[in-house]
């Protein structure tokens, strides 16, 4: 039997409601592969093996996969790979190559690990197509904020990825209950940019001290800095929370 284990963070999906959310908004075909990260009772990674071509399931607890893996070859099902392994140890180009190509991220990962995933796949080479995440309701927020509430993790994903929620998550839904709400959200990737990574650049060169004006953080002359503000129509005195992503890129196009 399948026990979550919490110094792994596990909490396994149990709603087949949200299942069918993110089956729906993953839009999977036959011709593609879907990179599992964190199977759990591999419930999911059933009904994704029957909508795509290929599933490539990295599961860090070893005596899950090594179950998960008896479990899909007793039941006959070919088009599942189970590989125990920390996804953070593999590249971009390994993970690529599993699948045979480009690849669809999909997950239920320990929301500890959330931040360097995000960084993984975003940043990356190469980038999936698109993401289903299942991550914590808070960390959604963050990611989908607005200007004048915006921080790093927003504007670096904005400008990367259309992104959008798809549906928040009661802690009933889990197996254990976790002690917060989580939300499903779909990124889909935007084309590799030098402009967009120089943006996300000056962004965290922003964020860094939140309280400063914006000219105060960033590199450059202070009347360059604020001329360029102007012409991007902000005031000379903004902040980096108060720029949407669009200005960030409009900023990084004049500044570098």
């Amino acid at each position: 039997m399948m026990r979550a284990r919490s110094q792994l963070g596990q909490n396994f999906l149990i709603d087949s409601s949200v299942v069918e959310k993110i089956l729906k908004f993953a839009n999977l075909n036959k011709n593609e592969c879907v990179l599992e990260i964190g199977p759990g009772t591999g419930a999911l990674t059933r009904e994704l093996a029957n909508l795509a071509s290929r599933v490539v399931a990295i599961e860090f607890d070893r005596a899950l996969a090594s179950e998960l893996e008896s479990n899909f070859q007793k039941d006959g099902i070919s088009n599942v790979k189970i590989i125990h392994g920390d996804v953070l140890s593999f590249s971009n180009a390994e993970l690529a190559s599993m699948c045979g190509g480009s690849f669809i991220v999909v997950a239920n990962i320990p929301y500890n690990i959330t931040s360097k995933v995000l960084e993984k796949f975003l940043s990356g080479s190469p980038r999936p197509l698109r993401m289903v995440l299942m991550v914590q309701k808070e960390v959604a927020d963050r990611m989908l904020a607005k200007p004048s509430e915006m921080g790093l993790l927003s504007v670096a994903v904005q400008l990367r990825t259309n992104a959008s929620r798809i549906t928040n998550v009661s802690p009933e839904s889990f197996s254990p209950k976790p002690k917060v709400w989580s939300s499903v959200v779909l990124l889909e990737l935007m084309p590799e940019s030098e402009t967009v990574e120089e943006a996300v650049r000056l962004a965290g060169l922003g964020f860094a001290s939140r309280r400063k004006q914006l000219w105060k953080n960033l590199p450059y002359p202070k009347a360059q800095v604020q001329n360029a503000l102007e012409s991007t129509g902000l005031v000379k005195t903004a902040r980096a929370q108060e720029l949407s992503p669009n200005q960030w890129l409009k900023l990084a196009q004049k500044l570098v």
